[in-house]
């Protein structure tokens, strides 16, 4: 009955109780929710009737319906297990699809009861048997799922035998089910045969049997090396042409990862990969990209820049057909892929650093990965028409602007000519969306730093937008900027004060900012009573590296 509860409506209390009332006078409220409990269960009984009955009906469709529906609510979270007999009866049906969801219904419940998924360990063989190749496979799929140590023994020949069924379907499931197993602790299976086994499908006529294999051996160390010999390698060349995407991307990883034994070897992988290879498949591009960048020393620098240079046509034509479809998952995933690539051939994409820039509608993940990628591809050819996109993104999205604003900042370290023009586009900024003036503040002392406080001038422009300083970030640039620049900024001594005395209310990374600048003021200008009465606070403090900073700058 607990179990029914669970499956039709979560969470519901036992018989008999009633949930706390804190006004015992409302006795009608109470004797609602009892007629209401009574009503829940009898639709939990009629229920769980009907789909006994639609279990045990001799039509087809019925049994279907009622699967479906057990199918659906375990996917929904639900607990049917207690389902599991009533399944189980009809296991031996003819019709596939209703077999596929008994075997999902399986897969999902067998775990919770091992004395009850012995029950339909006999039902499975004698489908590992069965003239459909299809229920074959599904069979040895199952037996795959079931996780259980109690039952590994028995699947262990079905699959086995599975390895050498006519149909690639069936051997498939086969390769994965024995995996799976070798995966269960304290098992007894024969490693060895396996093995001998996985050598023999290596050199399999389907693609996708070998490509299964592949991915089994990657998690067996022990049989490793038999993706490294050149047989297999050879073998993997042979079935790339024609394969399917999965494959290829598979048969490519192992290319990766395999040392090639002279350069003709790499340049004839090399060049088969190019001529057969998906180029719609992001996945297969990236593991082509990889590979080639694997066999570098080993191919001739001619060769590389042909390569490279076809490789950023079609990275380039995927990159529009995603954004315009907005894939912004699979987008993300291939940004964080290519970025070494397009590091490392900067020159292929200089002149395409407009199709890099944000939009508004791109999730924050995608606009940090798109920001690192337009920083790398910044060149004096571009740089100007770069500072004006972030001075844009900057002033249209107010989320992202720290990072923007920061960007701008970065452009000044790698162009120290455009430190005027950036800024004056965070003085404008700051101007036009004053809620922005304590990021423009930390980008603008980045800039001032760097250029030994050159622009010093535009500091009191930008603090006029600010009323009071919150932002930890801001503020600690602020303390830093007085301490490097007090003989040049106006009443920076005063500022410093003020902030010691509120020293013991700030957080930790603003009083280390403080005890930096005090050390800074001190080397400058007189200013040894108010260092000595921070430093005596920070030397009994309970962080560790307020205390460790605090002892150094005595010691100075």
């Amino acid at each position: 009955m607990e179990g029914m509860k669970r499956f039709f409506f979560g969470n519901v209390p036992p018989k008999g109780t009633v949930p706390f009332n804190s006004n015992p006078k409302k006795k009608s409220t109470n004797t609602i929710q009892k007629k209401s409990y009574k009503t829940d269960i009898k639709k939990i009984k009629d229920e769980l009737q009907e789909l006994r009955e639609m279990l045990q009906s001799k039509e087809i469709e019925e049994q279907r319906e009622a699967l479906r529906r057990i199918v659906l609510a375990t996917a929904e979270g639900k607990d049917c297990s207690f389902m599991f007999m009533d399944v189980l009866k009809i296991i031996q049906t003819n019709d596939v699809s209703l077999k596929q969801m008994i075997y999902l219904y399986i897969s999902a419940y067998a775990s919770i009861d091992e004395q009850q998924a012995i029950l339909g360990v006999n039902s499975l063989i004698i489908d590992s048997k069965h003239h459909d190749a299809h229920v074959r496979g599904l069979a040895l799929r199952t037996m795959g799922n079931i996780r259980l140590q109690m039952t590994a023994e028995y699947f262990v020949q079905p699959l086995l035998n599975g390895l050498d069924d006519n149909d690639p379907y069936v051997r498939r499931n086969a390769v994965l089910g024995l995996l799976k197993l070798l995966h269960i602790p304290n098992t007894s299976i024969d490693r060895e045969a396996i093995e001998k086994k996985f050598v023999l499908l290596l050199n399999d006529s389907d693609s996708c049997v070998v490509a299964n294999v592949i991915n089994a051996i990657n998690e067996l160390p022990e049989m490793l090396y038999l993706l490294k010999s050149p047989e297999t390698i050879s073998r993997m060349i042979e079935l790339i042409d024609g394969a399917s995407d999965f494959t290829q991307a598979v048969f490519i990883k192992c290319f990766t990862n395999y040392v090639p034994s002279s350069s003709q070897e790499a340049e004839r992988i090399t060049q088969k990969v190019f001529d057969k290879g998906s180029v719609t498949n992001e996945g297969v591009v990236i593991d082509t990209l990889k590979l080639v960048l694997r066999y570098q020393p080993f191919l001739n620098t001619s060769k590389v820049e042909e390569y490279f240079s076809i490789l950023a046509n079609i990275i380039m034509k995927m990159n529009a057909s995603l954004t315009s479809s907005k894939q912004y998952d699979v987008l993300y995933i291939f940004y964080r892929n290519i970025k070494h690539f397009l590091f490392i051939q900067r020159k292929l994409f200089v002149s395409q650093l407009f199709c890099f820039y944000i939009s508004y509608e791109d999730p924050i993940n995608l606009r940090i990965e798109k920001l690192e990628i337009l920083l790398s591809l910044a060149e004096e050819t571009n740089v100007k028409d770069l500072l004006d996109e972030l001075t844009e993104d900057s002033l249209a999205s107010l989320d992202f602007a720290p990072k923007t604003l920061k960007a701008i900042a970065t452009l000044v370290t790698k162009f120290p000519s455009l430190a005027s023009q950036c800024v004056s586009s965070i003085i404008r900024i700051s101007n036009e969306v004053p809620q922005l003036s304590e990021s423009c503040l930390v980008a603008l002392s980045e800039i001032l730093i760097h250029t030994d406080g050159m622009y010093l001038k535009a500091l009191p422009l930008l603090l006029n937008n600010i009323e009071n300083l919150e932002n930890i970030e801001a503020k600690c640039a602020l303390i830093y900027l007085c301490g490097e620049f007090v003989t040049k900024i106006t009443n920076a001594k005063e500022f410093i004060a003020k902030c010691i005395e509120r020293y013991t209310d700030e957080c930790l990374e603003v009083r280390l900012t403080l005890l930096t600048a005090c050390g800074k003021i001190y080397c400058e200008v007189p200013f040894t009573e108010t260092t000595q009465k921070v430093l005596e606070i920070a030397i009994k403090s309970v962080e560790c590296d307020e205390r460790e900073r605090a002892k150094y700058l005595k010691k100075i």
